[in-house]
């Protein structure tokens, strides 16, 4: 895959191509927000290979998205496999090939899919909450540092930063 990237800060710049690998994800949680938003994203990036999904259910549902697929639907449409937890996913061996998990669950899953996540040193872009628990959420700390010195990163998505009204509230 070949990267153009282009500087707006520097109009003139010249413009550079640099050869990129495909990152491979995991998907933990098939709910509605993993269907609307972070399956269709992924199937879209031509950058990104999903690997496999984990989801303990076999059919989720939402009163947000009337159109949720049961997982081995999913399995279909994204040819991957659909594993019940994380640490079947670990014993695949899918994992060597792996580069990074995104952690859509149910929130009181954060938690334990992140520190799984984090042990198997994979990169890690985990949906908010972190956790909902305060000794978690220190083991979490714990483990993004240690992922942060092997040159990983471990993300909580907070999009609500980026709102008109969090940007104009930070001028304050």
């Amino acid at each position: 895959t070949l990267l153009l990237l282009v500087s707006f800060m520097e109009p003139h710049a010249k413009k550079t191509r640099v050869e990129l690998k495909r990152v491979r994800v995991v998907l933990c949680g098939a709910s509605s927000w993993a269907q609307g938003w972070h399956l269709p994203q992924l199937r879209r990036n031509p950058s990104v290979e999903l690997v496999a999904i984990v989801d303990p259910a076999m059919v989720t549902w939402s009163k947000y998205n009337l159109d949720m697929k049961p997982t081995k639907e999913l399995a279909e449409m994204y040819q991957v496999p659909v594993f019940e937890d994380f640490a079947e996913f670990l014993r695949s061996g899918l994992v060597e090939a792996t580069d990074g998990a995104i952690i859509s669950s149910t929130h009181t899953t954060h938690g334990s899919l992140g520190l799984q996540a984090a042990d198997a040193n994979l990169h890690i872009f985990m949906e908010k909450p972190m956790t909902t628990n305060a000794l978690e959420a220190r083991k979490l700390h714990a483990a993004a540092a240690v992922l942060k010195s092997h040159g990983k990163v471990f993300m909580v998505n907070h999009s609500a930063n980026f709102t008109k009204q969090a940007l104009k509230a930070r001028e304050y």
